[in-house]
This record gives structure tokens, C-alpha cells and sequence, in this order.
């Protein structure tokens, strides 16, 4: 592709690095005419096109010249020119033409030329010199310029029906005078074209922006009527520059001081060398000292002097001095001015802006970078309309959301919406205080698509503060982990339901504690109660919690020894309060830790038989571990093998007052061993009890001194009298 390269004189076409390339979209019809135009314009400059054929040669033409070039070593001159005369019958595969922009000196004034013609912005820069110093001097000063002519086009505004587009109003002036001398169409064109051409006319235009070092001049700015219009400010030269006060420039939109006279002011007021002298200046004067001596004021005297100033007056200072205002003792009039500029706005610190945050009009807190936002003390933001115009549904806020710690979304909580809500990352909403959470905000939350991820991640204290707003698919979403740690005692009993059914729960039992199991098992099934542990099954109180056969059964499994076995661990009162729950057959396989607990009050023989049959190998072992008083119980169902059974201790610490002269001698049959060397052991209690069933044999077998109480105590009934042994 032909290319156009730009250059600021023939001399540099020797140097070919040095040249800038474009697109030149002209291109092709340059290189079927093979033109020169001259005087045409190309990005708002006058040039020269400058041909300069540039021959790429195939392989089969190398071949040639190759030969050729042996041969000039043998030839003269002419068969060099031969050899190049033959070369335009060769076949022509590439060829390429570069054209050199020749840039017109009388129009340099406008810029350097640039690549893309859709630049936004454009800083008229120029280097004066003596000549443009003359010239600035020649013209008359703006400030009291006056067009009389009651009918000159400048004293009218320019009709806006000639522009459709504000975007075209706001076109750089510089970049449109780039475009203004082509022979385009286009109505707005031709009507700022004319307006231009009017005010180059009236007051010389060019030459003043020729004077001008930065000039921010957009279209716009030419619309209006000349008496109204600001430009005398904005083309106003260096020399007349100082002049301007606050009173001058008080009734000039601020965004035109900001984007005009701001950058003039800085340049100026760095070159001025003469500071305002602070002795004959008061605030009482501050409107009529000049906009240079102004932005020079250091931040002490601005703050002494801050009730005095005019707003505007913000749109002027010096940016070193930003960060020592006190911003907090602004007016709010004053604050918007200031906030004009977002670069200067920008530069305040985050103790500033908290100091008046509710000073600033809430539009103006989208000009806050992101830094200052995320540095805000939202707790102390009262207006609903700050936290709009920060967090705006647009692109900007939705990344501050995301940034937001969770301490700050407990602070403006109040303001959120579902959908801002629903903007947060995971670990904003696993860092927020529960406690402060109500029932809109929970549902904002939980309620769309990551709910089952984020809920499984949620603490026990989490869960406490929120559950009062769980519905049923909010229980069903905890985890097993979760689920242990709730209190069951403040959980529906129909969510009890919802964790323990035919299919689910099962995983569960074997980590709840027994405050959780008690209020749970009434929704056991069988499997639940099969996968209670050991440990939960010891300290179940089955005295208090009643269960059913199927539980039971489902517990102390007959398959399994050890759960059978748990029963002698339990306490007497479960032990008793299960026994309606036996079966046939269960009895003889209890523990003698169990059967020397049971209550046998509730017993019938059949059962004292199974469980105390002579028949069992562990029959006197079974007897001999009941305390006295299950042994009471169990007398009406002794028979004779059942009473020799007894142990010694059993047979020596009995109340003999629940004894019949029967079961007496059946204890202490007159021919047993034991008889003979038990009864003479008999404490003096026992003996007492015992005295009316003594007689015969049994007399014999007692020692003297027995035997003599019971003579002397013959005739005394119901006295007692300790014996020693």
C-alpha cells in the first residue's frame, strides 16, 4: 500500500527516517493520474505532493540486471543506458510509489500534523517569535472591543437549527479549523465556517490565536451573540491578561473559567514575578485583585479569608495549595465550584472530604475517583441521595460495590437495593454482622442463584441471627456441619421433620449431642435410632423420653451383643422404664449388672422363672448380685434352691420381718452346714427379728450367749437388749 509521508522540506527527503507515515486515503487516484496537486488540503494543512517512483523488481527482473550489471564492467556508460532503456519491456510484478506531503510554511501555524482525524482534543501550540510578538502587539485590546453594527452577524447568535449534534459544539477549535477550507456540504460546516470567517473579519481571528500560548477554544463557545459571549476572555492577549479580576469575569460560566482561563491563569501566573502585596489587601477587596495575583494566595490566607470568597474564586487557586484547604468550613456553593475540575477534586484528601461529606451536593460525588469513594465514612452519610449518586447502576459502581469492606455495607445497609445486594462477592456477605440483618436484606441475598454455595459457608452465630427467616428450600441448603450446631430446641419441629425423614438424617445422628437428640427423636425412623452411638444411647434417659417397641428394638439390637449389653449401663430408671419392652426370652439374656438393677414389682413369675431358673449355669450368680431389697420383691416367687442360693452376706443382712416361719426354715434348713455356722453369727438385730422362728435344732446351733438371751428374754417380750458377741 502506497503510503504519505510527511515532511517540512525537499531537503529532508534525503533523510528518510526522519518523515511520519499516514494513511493517505487519496491515494489512488494520485497514482492513475499521476498528479501533482498543489494547494489541496489534508488534515487542515496546505501541501505539495511530491512523486517519487520507487521500482520493486520480480526474481526474473533481478536476473537481468544481475547480468546486466556483469556486463557494465566489460561496456561503457551506453550499455548501462541500454540495459536500463530494455528494462520497460520486462513484465512488471510489484510496484510501489511513495508520495511526500509537502507542508505549507504559511499555514504551519495550525499544528503538527497528525495521523487520525478523530482526535478529541487539540492544544494549540506555537513558539513566538519576534514577528508574532509585533503582530500581538498590533492588535487592538479585546476587553473594550465593540461591534456597532446593530445587524453584524456577531451580534446575533449563530441559530443552533444548524446543529444537531452537541458533540459537533464541542469539536476542539483547532481541529475544525482543519476541516473548514474543504469543499464539504455539510450545512454545519458552512455555518461555522461563515461564523469563523465573521470573526476573523471583526477582530482577527487567526492572528489572535496565533498570539495565544493555550487556547481550549471549542465551537461552541462561538454561538452565542457577541455581547453575551465569553471569548473576549478566552482571546484575550498576555498583555491584558492581568487585568482580569473576580468582578470582570463574575458573570462568565464557570466551565468556560475552568477550561479556558484556568489553563492561561497557571501559564501566566508562573511568569508573573510580582506578588500581591499582603499589607494593602483585605477580604473586603479580594473581588478587584487580579485572577494572577488571586491564584497565587497561599492556603493560610485563603482559609482565614474562605466566608468572603465568591465561589468562582474556587476555580482559580493554585493546585499546591489543595490539600491544606479547609474544606470542611466551604459553603456549599463554594464546594460545587471547587468540584467543577475533577483533577482538582482528585487531589483532596480522604479526612477532607469526610469532613463535609454532607456539604457536597450528592450529583457531585460521581467525581470522586474511586480511592477517595472507597474512603468514605459512610456511617455518617444521613442522605439517601449521596449513596444514588455514588452507587448509579452504572459499570463504575457495581466495581465499587465489589470493593466495599464488609464493615461499610453494614454502614449503608439502609440504602441497598436487591439488586446491589446482589452485586456483592461471597466473602462481603460472609463478613457482614448478622445481627444488624433484617428480613428485605436476607431475601435479597438469599434468594437467587448462589444461595446453596453460600449458605453452606455461613457460620453457626450466622445462621442463629438469620434462621427466624429461613423458609423450607433455606433448611434444605445447610450443610452437615451446619445442621450440629443448631440449638433444636428454638428449630420448628416441622424442620425436625424436614432433616430426619425416610431418606435424610442418617448422616446426622452420630454427631448430635443428646439436648439436640431429645428434641429430635420424635421424628426418628428405625434407621435413625440404628445409628445412635454407644455413648448417646448410655446417656439417653429413657425414664423421661419415651419410645416405642420399634425403637427398642431398633436400639439394643438382640443380633448384636454389645448393643444388648448397653442396657446394664444404663441408670435404674431407664433400665425400669424400658422393661415393658422386653420380650420373651430377653430376660435371660440380661447382664447381671441389669438384673441387679430391675424393678421386679412389675414382674410375673413367668419372668422370674426365665430369668432365675436353677436351670442356668450363672443361676446362683444371678441370686447373689441382687441388693436386699430387689430380694424382698422377689421372695413370693422363691422356691427352696432359690433361699440356699442366697450368699452369706445376703443371708446375714435380711429383715427377717418379711419372713414367714416357712421361708425361715427354707433359708436355714436345720441340716445345712451353713446353718450351723452361719445362725451363731447372726447380729444381734437380725437375731432379734429371727427370735420367733427359732426353735428345735436351730436352738443348739446357737452360742451360749444367744442362748442365754433367749432365756432371759423368754418372759420379757418385745424387749430387745443388744448382745455382744
Amino acid at each position: 500500500m502506497s503510503r504519505v509521508l510527511f515532511i517540512k522540506s525537499l531537503e529532508e527527503m534525503d533523510s528518510f527516517s526522519k518523515w511520519g507515515e499516514v494513511q493517505f486515503e487519496d491515494k489512488d487516484r494520485i497514482i492513475d493520474e499521476n498528479a501533482l496537486p498543489v494547494g489541496e488540503d489534508y488534515q487542515g494543512r496546505r501541501y505539495k505532493l511530491v512523486a517519487k517512483k520507487v521500482r520493486l523488481f520480480s526474481k526474473r527482473e533481478m536476473a537481468f540486471r544481475k547480468v546486466f550489471a556483469g556486463l557494465s564492467l566489460l561496456f561503457s556508460f551506453g550499455s548501462i543506458y541500454l540495459s536500463r532503456r530494455f528494462r520497460k519491456y520486462i513484465k512488471r510484478n510489484k510496484t510501489g510509489i511513495r508520495f511526500a506531503l509537502l507542508i505549507d510554511v504559511g499555514r504551519n501555524n495550525f499544528g503538527h500534523a497528525s495521523p487520525s482525524v478523530n482526535k478529541k482534543k487539540s492544544v494549540i501550540k506555537h513558539v513566538k517569535t519576534e514577528t508574532d510578538i509585533k503582530q500581538e502587539e498590533e492588535l487592538p485590546p479585546i476587553l473594550s472591543l465593540q461591534i456597532n453594527a446593530e445587524k453584524h452577524a456577531l451580534n446575533k447568535p449563530l441559530a443552533r437549527k444548524y446543529f444537531l449534534s452537541e458533540e459537533f459544539l464541542n469539536t476542539p477549535l483547532v481541529d475544525f479549523l482543519k476541516v473548514m477550507d474543504c469543499s464539504s456540504t455539510n450545512v454545519a460546516i458552512k455555518a461555522m465556517s461563515t461564523r469563523l470567517e465573521n470573526f476573523d473579519q471583526a477582530m482577527q481571528l487567526k492572528k489572535r490565536l496565533e498570539s495565544i500560548r493555550h487556547c481550549e477554544l471549542i465551537l461552541g463557545d462561538f454561538i452565542p451573540a457577541w455581547k453575551e459571549s465569553f471569548l473576549k476572555f478566552g482571546l484575550i492577549s498576555d498583555k491584558e491578561f492581568p487585568l482580569l479580576t473576580l468582578t470582570i469575569i463574575g458573570h462568565v460560566d464557570p466551565e468556560f473559567v475552568e477550561r479556558v482561563l484556568r489553563k492561561r491563569l497557571i501559564d501566566l501566573a508562573e511568569k508573573h514575578k510580582e506578588k500581591l502585596d499582603s499589607t494593602i489587601v483585605s477580604p473586603k477587596h479580594i473581588q478587584g485583585i487580579s485572577l494572577i495575583h488571586l491564584y497565587q494566595l497561599g492556603a493560610k490566607r485563603i482559609n482565614e479569608w474562605m466566608t468572603h470568597l465568591p465561589p468562582l474564586a474556587f476555580c482559580l487557586f493554585s493546585d499546591s495549595v489543595i490539600q491544606d484547604l479547609q474544606i470542611k468550613h466551604m459553603s456549599t456553593e463554594q464546594i460545587e465550584m471547587f468540584f467543577i475540575s475533577e483533577s482538582r477534586v482528585h487531589m483532596l484528601t480522604s479526612i477532607q472530604i469526610n469532613n463535609c461529606v454532607n456539604n457536597i451536593p450528592p450529583r457531585l460525588f460521581s467525581r470522586l475517583k474511586d480511592e477517595q469513594i472507597l474512603a468514605l465514612h459512610f456511617v455518617h452519610i444521613k442522605n439517601e441521595e449521596i449513596f444514588a449518586a455514588i452507587f448509579n447502576q452504572s459499570e463504575r459502581s457495581d466495581a465499587l460495590l465489589r470493593a466495599l469492606s464488609s464493615c461499610q455495607i453494614n454502614e449503608i445497609r439502609k440504602f441497598l437495593s436487591v439488586e446491589d445486594w446482589r452485586k456483592f462477592t461471597e466473602d462481603q456477605i460472609l463478613g457482614l454482622d448478622y445481627s444488624l440483618m433484617k428480613q428485605k436484606d436476607f431475601d435479597a441475598i438469599f434468594n437467587g442463584p448462589k444461595i446453596p454455595k453460600l449458605f453452606r459457608k455461613l457460620s453457626d452465630l450466622q445462621i442463629n441471627y438469620v434462621k427466624k427467616y429461613f423458609t423450607d428450600r433455606h433448611w434444605d441448603y445447610l450443610a452437615k456441619d451446619q445442621i450440629i450446631q443448631l440449638d433444636f430446641s428454638e428449630i420448628d419441629q416441622d424442620v425436625l421433620k424436614r432433616f430426619f425423614s425416610k431418606t435424610l438424617g442418617y448422616d446426622l445422628i452420630k454427631s448430635l449431642s443428646t439436648h439436640q437428640i431429645y428434641h429430635a427423636y420424635p421424628h426418628f425412623y428405625t434407621g435413625h435410632w440404628k445409628q445412635l452411638t454407644p455413648k448417646q444411647i448410655i446417656y439417653f434417659d429413657f425414664s423421661k423420653h419415651e419410645i416405642d417397641q420399634k425403637a427398642f428394638e431398633s436400639i439394643f439390637s438382640r443380633e448384636s451383643e454389645e448393643k444388648w449389653n448397653l442396657l446394664e449401663k444404663l441408670s435404674i430408671q431407664s433400665i425400669n422404664a424400658l422393661i415393658p419392652y422386653f420380650t420373651e426370652g430377653d430376660w435371660g439374656k440380661l447382664s447381671l449388672g441389669v438384673l441387679s438393677q430391675l424393678d421386679y414389682t412389675k414382674i410375673d413369675s413367668a419372668i422370674f422363672y426365665e430369668i432365675f431358673s436353677a436351670q442356668n449355669s450363672n443361676f446362683e450368680k444371678k441370686i447373689q448380685v441382687l441388693p436386699i431389697e430387689k430380694l424382698y420383691q422377689l421372695i413370693p416367687f422363691f422356691l427352696e434352691g432359690h433361699w440356699t442360693a442366697l450368699s452369706d452376706q445376703q443371708v446375714l443382712a435380711f429383715d427377717y420381718s418379711k419372713l414367714t416361719k416357712e421361708s425361715f426354715d427354707k433359708m436355714w434348713p436345720e441340716s445345712s452346714l451353713r446353718t450351723r455356722r452361719l445362725l451363731p453369727q447372726l447380729p444381734s438385730e437380725a437375731f432379734h427379728l429371727a427370735k420367733p422362728f427359732l426353735d428345735g435344732e436351730h436352738i443348739k446351733m446357737l452360742t451360749d450367749k444367744q442362748k442365754r438371751w433367749l432365756e432371759i428374754n423368754k418372759n420379757k417380750e418385745n424387749v430387745f437388749e443388744p448382745i455382744a458377741k
